[in-house]
């Protein structure tokens, strides 16, 4: 289970770095979108399959964790995206 945990949030660091560079990059227009798009989808599902493993809690903390020491230097409107996408029902 740990080696499938620690791939899933790899899968997730890889997706918000290409969200991040999307939204930061020099291409415009609906491809721009439909491409930071697939990315949020694609982190949303590699969560849900977190969840499975860990539960709903530890997936969120595991998730910030490693996002947050990646964009320690560098706010952006992805981080906040992902971050409220990230909160627990009654937590």
């Amino acid at each position: 289970m740990e080696t499938e945990v620690i791939r899933l949030l790899k899968q997730i660091e890889m997706e918000y770095e290409a969200a991040y560079r999307g939204i930061n990059g020099f291409s415009v227009g609906v491809s721009r979108h439909d491409f930071i798009n697939a990315r949020m989808e694609n982190i949303d599902r590699y969560r849900v399959e977190l969840t499975e493993l860990v539960g709903d809690k530890e997936a969120v903390r595991l998730i910030r964790s490693r996002l947050s020491a990646r964009s320690l230097n560098r706010r952006s409107s992805t981080c906040t995206i992902v971050e409220s996408c990230m909160t627990v029902p009654g937590s």
